[in-house]
């Protein structure tokens, strides 16, 4: 069998545009092996190859037959030339146009083809191209080659009979003869399993050719059948899907029905799998699908079928559908319905039914917060939540301050501490003072918030930072998490300021609310050294200077620790956000400039030929008034040209202006600005309306709520 043609045509489909060919070939060629065809001769060409020699004829309408010389490499293109004679070493081709209408015929299937994309249409083009130099077909007719091929599947031999096929296509190009070129590469790729990936890719783009040569629906049926099986072989089973369903729109078939069926279970848009979120307050299913779910303001409730009134059907994340609203202890069936739909367009073929028990919740501890300070005392106390248990184990352990920074870098403070992180804790950060039991109130299923007191814990300790564990006896950690809560015993409240000029430190007595006086306070770096030491004063404050707040790397400041002699201690990380009150109007402003000058008329709008009265005001950056700052006012229209500039007299850090608006003067929005140093930027600046018309009165009214007004509202 003769191969020479198959890299050349793909290679050239692979890198022309679809859009700029036909989606079949208008001319191609029929091989005879070691013949010449005699006379005719419109061209030679020398040192070339026969793919060359290809290319050269079927771009040339003049040429209508071809010699290629293996042993000179030499290429004869030729019209209308002799009847063909043996010559060892040579191969004649004769040029064959498409069919009348074959072109158009192939628009319309390739339009039924939506779910193939133009890629497969080039690599099915391209074997259409090459199959004559795949399988050589001399001078036999069609149906010869078919009879051969017969012969060979009969003897088992599905290679040779896929040859013997191909051979038939180049002669007829017959959608029936594609399709049989299929099937027998489904064949040969069974029995040939070294070369079974080549066989299957050429069974695919076969059967596309098949599809886009044939009209009857009941034949275009079985090419797709075939084209679906070709689908699976390659691996792209969600086509299989795609050929399948356009199969039994084109008339529908109870095995195509069954085999959709089993490609939809395997490959198609479906419910991939589910689970019970049963440990959760309120337990709910879910079903994740093989593809992502519709976008968009889509309502996915009616695809949805409960047995009980009240679930509700939400969206979470791209793949996934919950009911909602199931009961603990109780068998739920839900039904996902046909036509649910994806996001590429697909939709379930068939009705889910899914029937499920909802177990009751797995017993559990947690701590809703995230730290606390509690008091010195015998009724310091720490909530706890539980579900499904009455008695907890716990274990207390003691942090030392030199181990603060240690313990936030890692996130043992802010969150969660798993089970793998438990270790290094206890092995490097915390010390086990204490382990002991407690009983809490159990309700079936249900969150119970339960005070647990740690005075006997916290007997005879000091101030100081701790972290208690608490898990559920009798459970493996591994299963069923134990949960973590630090909390600081202190009387110490810290807040910090930070500001260009540094950081500032208060310290309050959290039983008392009063400054405390004299606590050692340290501003700790992020490599836990000591960046600096300050003392608070009678008001409870210390300060560091702007200096020491501005480390990066490892100098950056990230810890606040406060001692009060050794009878109290308190901490502050640095490394969190900051309390930000922007969000409720209070954000403040700006630090002011060295010279702070404030700006404004006594209204907004003026008529034509009033004044408009200004005044302002020059301050410090600590609001004092400054004298003896000269400034300028400078008037601009609305279209920017200046109208006027007055040097203003000094008032003790207060100015008056009273500028004439002429009755003639433009009208729209003006601009006022006031400058110390006429080549920087203005210190000030104000605008206002000129108008001729403006209203006499403007009435107000204020709606006041049914209710009465809180402060916290305003």
């Amino acid at each position: 069998m003769f191969r020479f043609a198959l890299g050349l045509a793909l290679g050239l489909a692979a890198v022309t545009p679809l859009a700029a060919q036909e989606l079949i070939p208008e001319r191609r060629l029929i091989y005879s092996l070691n013949a010449d065809l005699p006379g005719g001769d419109i061209g030679t060409q020398r040192d070339v190859t026969i793919q060359a020699c290809e290319t050269a004829c079927l771009v040339n309408d003049q040429c209508t037959a071809l010699t290629f010389n293996s042993r000179f490499n030499t290429c004869f293109l030729k019209q209308d030339p002799g009847t063909a004679q043996f010559y060892e070493g040579g191969y004649s081709a004769q040029v064959v146009a498409a069919a009348p209408g074959a072109a158009e015929r192939a628009a319309t299937r390739r339009a039924e083809l939506v779910f193939l994309p133009d890629w497969e249409m080039e690599s099915a083009r391209g074997l259409a191209l090459a199959l004559a130099g795949l399988h050589i077909s001399d001078s036999f007719t069609a149906e010869e080659h078919l009879a051969s091929a017969a012969v060979e599947e009969g003897a088992g031999n599905h290679v040779g009979a896929a040859g013997f096929t191909g051979a038939a296509v180049n002669v007829s190009d017959a959608g029936s003869d594609w399709a049989e070129y299929a099937r027998r590469n489904l064949l040969a790729a069974i029995s040939d399993t070294a070369n079974s990936g080549l066989y299957n890719d050429r069974a695919l783009w076969a059967s596309v050719n098949a599809y886009l040569r044939t009209d009857a629906a009941a034949a275009r049926h079985n090419v797709l059948v075939l084209m679906g099986q070709a689908f699976e072989r390659v691996g792209r089973g969600r086509d299989t899907v795609q050929a399948l369903r356009l199969a039994q729109q084109l008339q529908p078939r109870d095995d195509t029905a069954l085999a959709l069926d089993d490609a939809i279970g395997k490959y198609g848009f479906r419910v991939e799998s589910n689970e019970v979120q049963s440990d959760l307050a309120n337990p709910r299913l879910c079903a994740t699908f093989s593809e992502q779910l519709a976008i968009g303001d889509i309502d996915f409730t009616p695809f949805v079928q409960v047995r009980d009134a009240g679930l509700t059907v939400t969206k979470s994340g791209d793949r996934q559908l919950c009911v909602e609203g199931l009961v603990h202890g109780q068998r739920a069936e839900v039904t996902f319905r046909e036509g649910l739909p994806a996001a590429d367009g697909q939709t379930t073929a068939k009705d889910v039914t899914i029937t499920a028990y909802v177990r009751d919740r797995s017993p559990a501890v947690r701590f809703p917060g995230r730290g606390y300070v509690l008091p010195k005392s015998d009724s310091a106390a720490i909530p706890v939540e539980t579900v499904n248990t009455t008695e907890l184990a716990l274990t207390l352990y003691e942090v030392s301050d030199r181990n603060i920074l240690r313990a936030i870098q890692n996130d043992y403070f802010g969150m969660p501490m798993g089970y793998w992180m438990e270790e290094d804790f206890s092995g490097r950060v915390g010390a086990e003072l204490w382990e002991g039991t407690a009983t809490v109130v159990q309700e079936v299923n249900r969150d119970v918030t339960t005070r647990l007191p740690m005075g006997e814990a916290l007997k005879g300790r000091p101030a100081g930072i701790y972290a208690l564990k608490a898990a559920v006896p009798g459970k493996d950690e591994y299963t069923i998490a134990p949960s973590w809560q630090w909390f600081v015993v202190s009387d110490l409240g810290i807040t910090t300021l930070t500001a260009k000029d540094g950081l500032t430190v208060v310290v309050r007595s959290l039983g008392s609310a009063g400054p405390v006086a004299g606590a050692e306070v340290e501003l700790v770096s992020r490599a836990n050294a000591v960046l600096g030491t300050a003392t608070t004063d009678a008001n409870g404050i210390a300060a560091f200077d702007g200096g020491l707040t501005r480390g990066t790397g490892g100098e950056e400041p990230g810890l606040i620790v406060v001692k009060a002699g050794d009878a109290d201690i308190a901490f502050l990380s640095l490394s969190d956000p900051e309390f930000d009150l922007s969000d409720r109007g209070v954000e403040g402003l700006e630090p002011a400039p060295p010279v702070d000058v404030f700006l404004t008329t006594e209204r907004g709008a003026y008529r034509a030929g009033e004044t408009v009265f200004a005044t302002a005001l020059a301050r410090d950056p600590k609001g004092a008034a400054i004298s003896g700052l000269p400034l300028t006012a400078i008037v601009q229209r609305p279209d920017g040209v200046e109208y006027a500039r007055m040097a203003l007299a000094d008032q003790g850090g207060g100015y008056v202006i009273a500028q004439p608006i002429g009755g003639s003067a433009p009208r729209g929005i003006w601009r006022m600005e006031l400058f110390a140093d006429l080549d920087a930027a203005p210190l000030a600046a104000q605008t206002f309306l000129v108008e001729d018309f403006l209203p006499e009165r403007i009435d107000f009214t204020l709606a006041l709520p049914d209710e009465p007004l809180r402060l916290e509202d305003t």
